[in-house]
C-alpha cells in the first residue's frame, strides 16, 4: 500500500483504492448471498481496510463523491450489523464512528472551499446522514444541533424533521422526558432563548413508530428556556 501511494499521484491512488474497494464490496455481497460467512468476514475486514485508507487521505487529494461513497458505505456496514431499533454492536459502533468522521470531513472541506460540493443540496444530505450516525452512537445532542442548523432555514424538510423525531425517540430510551419532545416538537436548549424549528410527531411515544410529522404551534413559535431532556 505504501509503495502504491508513493508511485502514483494523490488522485490516481485514491481511484485505485476505490476500484479495489468496490471489487471487495462485490465479493462481500456475493459471499453473503451464498451464505459463506467465514469468507464474508474476511472480505469485510479487507473492505473496511480499504475504506479506512481512503477516508484517511486529505480532502484536498480526494473529491466529494469519493468521500461520500466511503461515508455512506461505512454507515451501511453499521446498519447491516445492528437493526435500527437495537443498540449497536461494538463492530457497528466502529463503523458509525468512521462514517461520522468521513461525513464531518466532507462538511469541513465544503466550509473551506464551497466548490468542493458539486450541488448545494448535497451538503444537506451529508448533514442529515451525519446526524443519523451521531444518533446511532448515542450522541443525541450533537445530532440535534446538526439538524437544527438545517431546520433554521429549511423547516419544511421532512427528512431532517423525521431524523430529529427519531433522535428524540432514541434519547427517550435513556431519558423518558425526551419522548415528550418527540411528541410535541422542540429541542434541548441549555438555558438559551431560541425558537424551535422541530415539528411534533404522532406516535413518537412508541419506539420505531414516529409518523405524521407536523409543525408544532407550541414549540416552534414560543421561545423556551428550560431543558426538555434534563434528568
Amino acid at each position: 500500500m505504501n509503495a502504491l501511494e508513493k508511485a502514483g499521484g494523490p488522485r490516481n491512488v485514491t481511484k485505485t483504492y476505490i476500484g479495489l474497494g468496490r471489487q471487495l464490496e462485490d465479493s462481500l455481497k456475493r459471499l453473503r448471498a451464498e451464505g459463506n460467512q467465514e469468507e464474508a468476514a474476511k472480505a469485510a475486514r479487507g473492505f473496511e481496510f480499504f475504506l479506512t485508507r481512503i477516508a484517511a487521505r486529505p480532502a484536498s487529494e480526494s473529491e466529494f463523491g469519493v468521500l461520500y461513497w466511503v461515508a455512506e458505505t461505512f454507515m451501511n456496514l453499521g446498519d447491516s450489523l445492528s437493526p435500527d431499533d437495537a443498540e449497536p454492536s461494538p463492530e457497528a459502533v466502529a463503523d458509525y464512528q468512521k462514517a461520522a468522521g468521513a461525513f464531518t470531513k466532507i462538511i469541513e472541506a465544503c466550509q473551506s472551499d464551497p466548490r468542493f460540493v458539486p450541488q448545494r443540496g448535497l451538503l444537506t444530505n451529508v448533514q442529515i446522514r451525519l446526524a443519523r450516525c451521531l444518533r446511532r452512537l448515542g450522541r443525541y445532542e450533537e445530532a440535534l444541533d446538526t439538524l437544527v442548523e438545517i431546520l433554521k432555514t429549511r423547516e419544511n424538510l421532512l427528512s431532517a424533521q423525521r431524523e430529529a423525531a427519531y433522535t428524540y425517540q432514541a434519547w427517550g430510551e435513556e431519558k423518558p422526558r425526551c419522548f415528550l419532545s418527540a411528541i410535541r416538537g422542540g429541542r434541548r436548549l441549555c438555558g438559551r432563548m431560541e425558537a424551535l424549528p422541530i415539528w411534533s410527531g404522532d406516535g413518537a411515544e412508541s419506539p420505531g413508530k414516529v409518523q405524521n410529522l407536523k409543525p408544532s404551534t407550541t414549540f416552534t413559535t414560543r421561545p423556551v428556556t428550560m431543558s426538555r431532556c434534563a434528568g
